[in-house]
Parts: C-alpha cells; sequence; structure tokens
C-alpha cells in the first residue's frame, strides 16, 4: 500500500511544485533517454536468446530472426530520427516550457514506450518456446499489446513535442493489435512475421511521406 502510495505522490508532485526554475540541457536530456531505450530493446534481444534454448529446429531459428528483425525495427522507429527532432524540440521551446516538455514525453509518455518493450520480450520468449504451434492468448496479446503499446507511447511522444504526423503510427497501433488474431490461429511465428511487417511497412510509409514533405 505504502508503495503505491509512493508511487503516485512521484508521478504528481511535479504538479506541486514549481517547474520553470529547472534547466534542461536538451542533447544531454535526449542522449541519456535514448540510452535507456536502448538498455530496454537490448532486453529484447535478451529474452530472443532466452526463448532460443539449445534445441535449434529450422522453425525456432526462423522465429529467434523475426524476432530479432521485430527488435531493429522498433529500435529503427526512434532512432531514424525521432530523437533528433525532440532534442530540436526541446531547443527551441521557451524556456520556461521546457521542463514541462521534458517531464511529458520523457517521463510519462516513455513508461508507456518501454513498457511495451518489456511486454515484447516477454512475448518473445513465450513464442520461441512454442513456436510451431498456434500461440496462446498470453503469448499472442503480449506480442500485439506490446508492440501497440510502444508505438502509441511514440504517437504521444510526437504529440507533446509536435514534431511529426501521427496517422501512420495511429493506424500501425490498430493494425499491431489484430495480429493476435493470426497469432492465436496460425503460430506466434506467423504473429512476429506479420507484427515485422506492419511495422517495416509503416517505416517505408513515412519515410516516403518525409521526403514528399521535403520536396513540396
Amino acid at each position: 500500500m505504502l508503495f503505491s502510495v509512493g508511487f503516485v505522490l512521484h508521478w504528481l508532485t511535479p504538479y506541486l511544485i514549481k517547474q520553470s526554475n529547472f534547466r534542461i540541457r536538451s542533447a544531454h536530456f535526449v542522449e541519456r533517454h535514448g540510452l535507456i531505450l536502448l538498455i530496454a530493446l537490448g532486453e529484447s534481444v535478451v529474452a530472443v536468446g532466452i526463448g532460443l534454448g539449445t534445441n535449434l529446429p529450422a522453425g525456432r531459428i526462423l522465429a529467434a530472426l523475426l524476432g530479432l528483425g521485430l527488435a531493429a525495427a522498433l529500435w529503427w522507429l526512434y532512432f531514424e530520427g525521432e530523437d533528433a527532432r525532440a532534442e530540436d524540440a526541446l531547443e527551441r521551446a521557451p524556456q520556461e516550457r521546457r521542463p514541462w516538455l521534458a517531464l511529458n514525453a520523457f517521463g510519462y509518455v516513455f513508461l508507456p514506450i518501454l513498457g511495451g518493450i518489456v511486454v515484447i520480450a516477454a512475448g518473445l520468449k513465450l513464442a520461441l518456446v512454442h513456436y510451431n504451434e498456434p500461440a496462446t492468448g498470453s503469448t499472442a496479446f503480449l506480442l500485439a499489446g506490446g508492440v501497440a503499446l510502444y508505438l502509441a507511447g511514440l504517437v504521444l511522444f510526437r504529440w507533446f513535442l509536435h514534431i511529426g504526423p501521427l496517422w501512420i503510427r495511429l493506424l500501425l497501433t490498430v493494425l499491431t493489435l489484430l495480429t493476435a488474431i493470426v497469432g492465436l490461429r496460425v503460430s506466434a511465428v506467423a504473429q512476429i512475421a506479420v507484427l515485422l511487417f506492419i511495422v517495416v511497412v509503416g517505416i517505408m510509409g513515412e519515410s516516403r511521406l518525409a521526403h514528399r514533405r521535403g520536396f513540396s
């Protein structure tokens, strides 16, 4: 009970004290949070290794490769330029607004981003164990829900900082949730493959959109 109260107070206290006295060094601030995200993504790679085990049939190896590809695609969604745009947004913000932007984008919003990676890691570990059969409800929803939570966090991240279009990532969030059906009816490997396909297509779509805007 006391831990719960402490957790709530921890996230409420910024609204009870004056924030404009804090000075945010944008480059350092964004870099530190990027490193935290890298560590979390590294845990998903570790989860793939743990789930792989010592028995290595072709299907399990394929599932592991797809899982690593998914982790790489999630890395690309943020480090392709999101971090640089976030740094620029913080740098351009008035000094009195900068602490609130940092708190919202890198405090509250980073919770679903990091939490999504943790959920994905748990799903990948289970998926590799039961790679050759339809996914259980927990595996399917951990995979779909984890990726959707990560994407929803990135949508909020962009919204708070005003650093890019939201609609593609909102669409990806909905599509990734629907992949639970694939996992339940086909297999976890098929679900991971579909998740990877959705995220990669989304990345390509955003790149083309950015390219067109650059020449408009």
